[in-house]
């Protein structure tokens, strides 16, 4: 037996600065998996072209790199 079905998915980034702590927080859901991926980078890391190419390149599914060098990484799983 076979199903088909459209998934009504919504993908998601979030940014939040911590001002005290001097970086963004971005929080990501459904961009790889069914999951929420966070992490931290210094402000100046996220103004390089270099860093936001590799976001794009992620956000339209080809393979990036814009995870290598985050802080506080963590991937939570959709239940």
């Amino acid at each position: 037996m076979r199903y088909v079905f459209v998934p009504e998915v919504r993908l998601a980034l979030k940014i939040v600065p911590n001002h005290e702590a001097g970086t963004l927080r971005f929080t990501f859901n459904n961009l790889d998996d069914l999951e929420t991926v966070e992490c931290e980078f210094p402000p100046h890391e996220v103004g390089q072209t270099r860093r936001l190419d590799e976001l794009a390149r992620w956000w339209l599914g080809e393979p990036n790199r814009f995870l290598e060098g985050a802080s506080q990484l963590r991937r939570i799983e959709a239940r």
